[in-house]
């Protein structure tokens, strides 16, 4: 496989005003190539489209000079004159005048159909409306015209060809041309370019006319929602399919998720839930926020990842707090009511396979009226503090023992993930923990963050302890949300402190954090973040909520903790940094106790709610390989002969195998499966994908040789691939020369032995 870095090409005509899915490709794309020298077709979508009209969805046509002129390239053709352009923007402004922002973009939009008409042909009519498209939307993708790379060829050869002028190599198709492009493979594998098909679900949004029509031109998407077109454009994208290769056996899922944020509340239930999301949503799920209280900020932010957002309306009857949970007033709406408007959402949105609750105001009362609308509920909790009606249990917090604190709350069938090792982080996070540098527990740089709110300003408290050895020898990275009421005195004094630099809304957190060697903060839900990247931390106790964990992690050797922020002054704060400061052994201790508390010991809770696994073939069910499994896969991967048919032939040591497991299971690409008939464990199978291609390796447990175990687990695994890893269309296995079970086991199922490996295509 090529390690050169992948560049997207996507090819398309130059149509009028074009669909969503049009842009969609441009957004995917990092060059898009305008063929504009091929042969025109009379009433193709070169030159018409459709708009929303009262009526239903209605052609609009751009008049063209034809007579005679049969065999024209699409850059040659001439309007019929420049006048009807000003008849089509009269006919738009018909149709569209009612869109809520079209009073602000028809003046753009208008300017750049006249600049394209002056020039008195089609293409560049076309493409200034293109361009236009592209800015107003905020896609960055450059143009390039096929009439200016000299390029040759006919057909697939031709599209070749533009590809590897332009230095790309992975092509990305509209999905009809897939019939002349599996005839033309050979000319796209000669120049190394794999080949990609596009896949989009149309998106609903708000049209100036019921019911919803899609498939109408991107103007109608773009007046009508303004700033949010690019989100919702982005929703209908579905993952890429490999040439040849059938969409994936498994419907899309979708998901619910309800959750609020404020400066009461805090961000972090919602950045978690937007982690879980992006994770979803790359298994090819769909994702509906729904909250009744949200700031503008952290709306367009789920917007921008490709999500839908429901805002719930206002309600007459307040939060009934004297009837529970502790927190009810955080749901801004009596229960019955909020759990109402709720289901309205889902069934607004089409309906949920899934619900996901992350909210300290909602309990088992509220769970129950919402069971007959979705087929799974899934509770994200740290408080232990109510009874919950759900299937999935997740709390990210660490203590000794989680499952006592839920007794008697959960259903007997409710599936229960515990600990930091399910922790929802994002992914610069895992892979930053990749790369740590190794902390010598010298501190020359910290980072302040008590979260996105920090109404008590305890950012400004740390600034005042860490002031006076601010310096050349210590510096600072002070990070606050948007939402932060003290944010302007916080910018300006900031800008008097040259050793430090502010951040609002920070996008490169793991960054920051991997960058600093003590932070200042509480324990919510960055402290996954900090021990991940094994950050030490000075915490102040925010929350109520945050008040248990914080005694539990400062009794593992995890945090310093001060205590209740209300009594947490600068003097405090400089008295533990300079105990730090001069003490680098107990940083280095607090760093190491914070990363070992993060060791995953289940599969993740995507993998849960996607239904990916358990995944049963036959009478085999594979599951994912946890850290609680590491004393068996020892014992079966140190067998004499699952070693000698192995590339490393050594006993494996018990400190490695746990480090290697630990970054196997972390890994993205990485699957690492046992396989179970008759309830009994027979083998191990792993998966490596790289692109579209996947590494297999397998071996059996003692006493399951024979009965056609590895034949079954095989069989099993290429089922999940098949229908559940759309990218992967070929494995691979290396097997040693001296392993004939091995030899006989993949040639026995279908793989075909080549010179270095065994290869076989998966077929869909």
């Amino acid at each position: 496989m090529s390690d050169a870095p992948v560049r997207t090409c996507v090819i398309a005509q130059p149509t009028f005003i074009p669909w969503l899915g049009w842009f969609d490709l441009a957004d995917q794309a990092d060059v898009m190539i305008i063929l504009d020298d091929v042969q025109f077709s009379k009433q193709s979508w070169q030159q018409r489209n459709r708009l929303r009209t009262p009526e239903g969805l209605s052609f609009l046509s751009v008049p063209v000079k034809s007579s005679g002129r049969s065999h024209q390239i699409i850059n040659e053709v001439e309007l019929a004159n420049e006048a009807s352009v000003e008849k089509l923007l009269r006919s738009i402004q018909g149709y569209c005048a009612r869109a809520p922002f079209f009073r602000e973009l028809f003046p753009g939009f208008s300017a750049a159909m006249r600049a394209g008409a002056a020039g008195g042909r089609l293409a560049e009519l076309n493409i200034a409306v293109i361009r236009w498209i592209i800015d107003t939307l905020g896609i960055t993708v450059p143009l390039v015209r096929a009439s200016e790379l000299q390029t040759e060829g006919k057909r697939g050869e031709y599209v070749a060809a533009l590809c590897e002028a332009v230095g790309a190599n992975r092509y990305l198709s509209p999905a009809g041309a897939e019939d002349y492009l599996l005839e033309d493979r050979p000319a796209f594998d000669r120049r190394g370019i794999s080949v990609w098909l596009h896949v989009y679900a149309h998106p609903e949004y708000r049209q100036c006319f019921k019911p919803f029509e899609p498939y109408a031109s991107v103007v109608d998407l773009i007046f009508n929602t303004g700033p949010d077109a690019l989100a919702i454009l982005r929703s209908g994208r579905r993952p890429a399919r490999a040439l040849g290769v059938a969409a994936p056996c498994v419907a899309t899922r979708r998901y619910a998720i309800r959750v609020d944020a404020s400066a009461a509340i805090g961000i972090g239930h919602l950045m978690r839930c937007l982690t879980l999301a992006e994770r979803l949503q790359r298994k090819g799920g769909t994702i509906h926020f729904i909250s009744r209280e949200l700031p503008e900020v952290y709306r367009q932010q789920i917007l921008e990842r490709g999500h839908a957002v429901h805002l719930l309306p206002p309600t007459a009857r307040p939060a009934d707090s004297a009837a529970g949970p502790a927190h009810a007033a955080w749901l801004g709406a009596h229960r019955d009511d909020d759990a109402a408007q709720t289901a309205a959402a889902i069934c607004a949105a089409g309906g949920a396979d899934v619900l996901i609750i992350d909210h300290y105001a909602i309990d088992r009362r509220w769970e129950t009226q919402l069971r007959p609308q979705v087929g799974l509920m899934c509770v994200i909790d740290d408080l232990a503090d109510r009874p919950h009606d759900c299937d999935v249990l997740l709390d990210q917090d660490y203590f000794p023992d989680p499952a006592s604190r839920y007794a008697g709350l959960l259903p007997g069938a409710c599936h229960a993930l515990y600990g930091p090792g399910q922790a929802l982080l994002r992914d610069e996070f895992l892979s930053a923990a990749r790369h740590l540098r190794e902390r010598d527990g010298t501190i020359r740089r910290v980072l302040v963050f008590y979260g996105g709110a920090d109404p008590d300003n305890l950012t400004g408290r740390s600034l005042d302890a860490l002031q006076p050895h601010l310096g050349p020898q210590l510096q600072a990275d002070v990070v606050v949300g948007a939402i932060n009421p003290h944010i302007e005195a916080l910018r300006a004094r900031c800008a008097g402190l040259p050793d430090v630099r502010l951040h609002v809304q920070a996008g490169n957190m793991a960054e920051l954090m991997a960058a600093a060697d003590l932070a200042f903060g509480a324990c919510g839900t960055a402290t996954w973040e900090r021990c991940i990247l094994g950050l030490p931390a000075i915490v102040a106790i925010l929350a109520d909520n945050q008040r248990e964990p914080t005694h539990a992690l400062v009794e593992a050797g995890v945090v310093v903790s001060l205590g209740d922020a209300a009594a947490v002054d600068a003097a405090a704060l400089a008295a533990a940094f300079l105990a730090l400061a001069a003490d680098p052994a107990r940083v280095r201790r607090l760093s190491a106790a914070a990363r070992a508390i993060m060791r995953r010991d289940e599969a993740p809770i995507e993998d849960l709610l996607a239904d990916e696994l358990p995944f049963s073939f036959d009478d085999v069910r594979l599951r994912f390989a946890r850290l609680s499994d590491a004393a068996d896969l020892l014992a079966w991967r140190n067998q004499p002969g699952v070693r000698l048919a192995s590339r490393s032939q050594e006993v494996i040591d018990p400190a490695e195998h746990i480090q290697w497991l630990d970054g196997v299971i972390a890994a993205p690409n990485r699957h690492l499966m046992i396989g179970y008939r008759a309830g009994e464990p027979v083998g191990v199978v792993r998966l490596d994908e790289n692109g579209d291609t996947g590494e297999v390796s397998i071996y059996l447990t003692p006493g399951a040789h024979g009965r056609d175990n590895g034949g079954a687990l095989l069989r099993a695994q290429e089922e999940w691939v098949r229908c559940l890893r759309p990218p992967v269309n070929r494995l691979i296995a290396v097997v040693l020369g001296e392993n004939d079970a091995s030899h006989r086991l993949f040639a026995r199922n279908g793989y075909t032995r080549l010179p270095t490996h065994y290869e076989k295509r998966i077929t869909r």
